[in-house]
C-alpha cells in the first residue's frame, strides 16, 4: 500500500520533487498517514486529499484534508482527515 497526496481538483499525486504528477507510480509515497498529514500542512497545501492506494485499483480509498475551521480563534489550525469516502475509479 502506499499513501499518497492528491490534488482533490485536478486529480493530480504530489512528486517528490514538489511537482505534481498525473500517474501513481511517480507519486510520493509517504508510506503513512502520520507522515503525510504534517508534510501537507507545513507545506500549506490545500484542496489535497489523503490517499491510500493498493497493486489492485478498487481497494483504494481517500480522506479529504481540511482545515479545522471549528477551532478556537487563535488556536493553531491543524490540518485533520474529513469524514471518509471511498475512492472512486478513474
Amino acid at each position: 500500500m502506499k499513501v499518497l497526496i492528491r490534488n482533490s481538483c485536478k486529480g493530480l499525486y504530489l512528486a517528490a520533487d514538489g511537482s505534481w504528477v498525473k500517474e501513481i507510480a511517480q507519486a510520493l509515497d509517504f508510506e503513512r498517514a502520520s507522515a503525510a498529514i504534517p508534510y501537507a500542512l507545513a507545506h500549506g497545501l490545500r484542496d489535497v486529499e489523503l490517499v491510500h492506494a493498493f497493486a489492485a485499483k478498487e481497494y483504494n480509498f481517500s480522506f479529504p484534508l481540511s482545515d479545522d475551521s471549528t477551532q478556537a480563534q487563535g488556536a493553531a489550525k491543524v490540518l485533520v482527515p474529513a469524514p471518509h469516502r471511498a475512492d472512486v475509479a478513474k
